[in-house]
């Protein structure tokens, strides 16, 4: 019985974080904001990166400094920002070194809707850091906007990340 409940849990646990193998590739980022990548220079090697969707409760997205979407109206926000068929979103991160002090690193996330090749106008955020939801350095925060939505976590110690792995978390309100 107690082998069924941990077998369970590991496939609950393994369909619940989707982790992905990302190679850091300038040319794929290359709408990434000017000014931080004049400094910073996107890491060259193999890395995973755990992707989550987490949909975050309207009370608490207006809680978040960059949310700014008015929701006058509860039942019209929910709609426009529902799960819409046959979209598909484009979530990853990577890891950018200081080009100055090669010493730090900041985790980098994006994530974007899409139909097809258009780039949908959802309302949603993208958060990354390194470690766990409990334990975690460099954490960006909830960065809420439209289209394609970068966050930028904070600068790090190399030596304190070199080992933990980089979470991304986007997602919508419910």
């Amino acid at each position: 019985m107690n082998r069924i409940v941990k077998n369970i849990i590991s496939v609950l646990l393994i369909l619940n974080l989707v982790a992905v193998t990302v190679f850091a590739d300038s040319a794929a980022n290359n709408d990434l904001d000017m000014d931080f990548t004049s400094n910073w220079y996107p890491s060259m090697t193999k890395q995973t990166v755990v992707i989550q969707r987490v949909d975050v409760p309207a009370a608490i997205a207006r809680a978040d400094i960059t949310f700014s979407l008015v929701l006058d109206d509860e039942a019209a926000s929910k709609k426009g920002m529902a799960a819409k068929t046959g979209t598909t979103w484009d979530v990853g991160g990577t890891v950018y070194y200081d080009g100055v002090d090669k010493y730090y690193s900041k985790a980098v996330g994006w994530s974007g809707e899409y139909s097809g090749t258009t780039l949908l106008s959802t309302y949603h955020y993208t958060r990354t850091f390194f470690g766990t939801v409990t334990n975690n350095l460099g954490d960006s925060g909830r960065v809420w906007g439209t289209g394609k939505v970068w966050a930028y976590g904070s600068k790090v110690p190399t030596s304190q990340v070199t080992y933990m792995t980089q979470r991304v978390y986007y997602g919508t309100t419910v």
